[in-house]
């Protein structure tokens, strides 16, 4: 299977399935290679600031969101600010974190980041508003399965995309320490 290597939405894909793994320098070169080839568009810049993000860049992923919002405006679709909140907190801006959560639609990403960031604000009343959301968000998107508590905790140990061991920690123990399973090796 070849992709078209000047489409930039394949190279975006490429960046993407290489965080999943974790393979954060072959994800950057894909990202980098996307911008290359369409520096202007808006939803390829939020990508590749939060590639970024993960990867420890932070200050590159600033510059890119930053670009990201002043190219889309007032027309910036919802998700660009569940990217900014993973950026805010990756930054440690839980308040940016929080404002940015508000403006994002509710997924199990964004609601495990609200969960973090209200118990790392001592919040503890929003934290668990937040991880009734994520229970009832997961029961909505998988109403035939039954997510075991061990379940929840490989999901969200594997499914984060964070180089930075010091954050993946603070970001686990916020979770375990707010209800929310994740007894597994960070790794």
């Amino acid at each position: 299977l070849t992709l078209d290597a000047y489409e930039p939405f394949n190279h975006v894909m490429a960046g993407w399935l290489a965080l999943q793994t974790r393979q954060h320098e072959r994800a950057m070169a894909a990202f980098d290679n996307a911008l290359a080839l369409n520096p202007y568009s808006s939803r390829t810049l939020i990508s590749a600031a939060e590639a970024k993000a993960f990867a420890s860049d932070l200050t590159s992923a600033r510059t890119l969101a930053t670009r990201a919002m002043e190219l889309s405006g007032r027309c910036a679709p919802a998700y660009f600010h569940g990217y900014l909140a993973t950026i805010a907190s990756l930054s440690g801006d839980l308040d940016e974190c929080i404002r940015r959560l508000l403006m994002a639609p509710m997924n199990p990403r964004t609601l495990l980041l609200a969960i973090a960031a209200h118990h790392e604000r001592n919040e503890p009343t929003l934290a668990a508003a937040a991880k009734v959301n994520l229970e009832q968000e997961l029961r909505r998107s998988e109403p035939e399965c039954h997510i075991s508590q061990d379940s929840l905790s490989r999901w969200v140990v594997t499914s984060n995309m964070t180089r930075d061991t010091a954050a993946r920690r603070r970001m686990f123990g916020s979770l375990e320490t707010a209800g929310v399973p994740v007894s597994q090796e960070v790794g």
